[in-house]
């Protein structure tokens, strides 16, 4: 038996009104609808399904066995139709997305604070990792994008879209400060005790490409997993390294740490917004997106 489900959605307002006109009434419908409505639906069923009384209308047996069972569903569809339509007006939804540790701080907290200062209502859930594991969760269907630093290396199935270049600010201890005197060569920093992150990262791996290619070897004093680690280390004056500028900079204000000039010029590192091709988004998702890339350096 097919039943419209329409007719399903006026008995349960009418049972929860009790009433056909204040049904029609929150329905934004008439009267005479909602009762032929209710008749179609009683001769589909072959029962009635309301008696009369003087304050309005009641449920039968049958009315009420089937409104245990429909109630329910229609609340729930309902419910359903509710969310999608906050969702699709950016009223709510969620967007899922990864993000490596500079990108967190050089781009993705700026653009999530002033998206959610756009729509409230939608939220944010970000995982955080290295390049490699981010763009694993963004495969796996985990995210529905990801917001990583280069070098990056993907297959055709995931599109990049560069953002800005990554900004990164050699820095010093206390103990170390008097290295600024000088603008510093890549020789003059193999000779140094340098604070990196550990193998397998794109930042490492860009690193270790950097020197590779003067003939020298990087060899840090101290391997850590993150970037502020990196800057709790070199304020320990264990070495110098590397780190976000966005991370660095309130140290480098407070005169906790001292930024080192460098003689060269560093090779351009970009970040990136991932995709996967093909994939569509949601609705929240494609707002953010938008707001991501938009005014984009690449």
């Amino acid at each position: 038996m097919a039943v419209n489900f329409e007719y399903y959605r006026v008995f349960c307002q009418v049972a929860r009104s009790r009433s056909f006109t204040g049904a029609a009434r929150a329905l934004m419908s008439s009267q005479p609808s909602v009762t032929r409505c209710i008749q179609s639906l009683e001769q589909q069923l072959g029962c009635t399904l309301f008696v009369r009384t003087r304050r309005g209308v009641s449920l039968t047996a049958e009315g009420e066995l089937l409104y245990h069972t429909v109630g329910p569903a229609c609340e729930r569809l309902q419910q359903g139709e509710a969310e999608l339509a906050g969702a699709l007006s950016l009223q709510g939804g969620v967007v899922r997305l990864s993000s490596t540790e500079t990108a967190l701080h050089e781009l993705l907290l700026d653009r999530m604070d002033s998206f959610r200062a756009r729509w409230p209502g939608v939220r944010l859930h970000l995982n955080n990792g290295t390049t490699p594991q981010a763009l694993a969760h963004l495969r796996s269907g985990r995210v529905e994008m990801a917001v990583v630093s280069g070098p990056v290396q993907t297959g055709k199935e995931v599109r990049l879209h560069p953002l800005v270049r990554v900004e990164e600010m050699l820095v010093a201890g206390p103990g170390m400060a008097h290295l600024a005197r000088k603008p510093l060569h890549l020789r003059d920093l193999a000779g140094l005790p340098m604070i990196c992150l550990e193998p397998g990262t794109c930042a490492r791996d860009f690193y270790d490409e950097l020197f590779a290619a003067k003939g020298l070897n990087l060899n840090p004093e101290v391997e850590v997993t993150t970037a502020d680690l990196v800057l709790a280390t070199v304020q320990h004056d264990l070495g110098v390294g590397f780190v976000p500028a966005g991370l660095a900079r309130p140290l480098v204000e407070s005169g906790a740490v001292t930024p080192l000039r460098l003689a060269f010029s560093m090779p351009p590192r970009w970040i990136y917004a991932a995709r996967v091709q093909g994939r569509p988004l949601s609705a929240a998702s494609r707002a953010f997106w938008k707001h991501l890339t938009e005014g984009s350096e690449g």
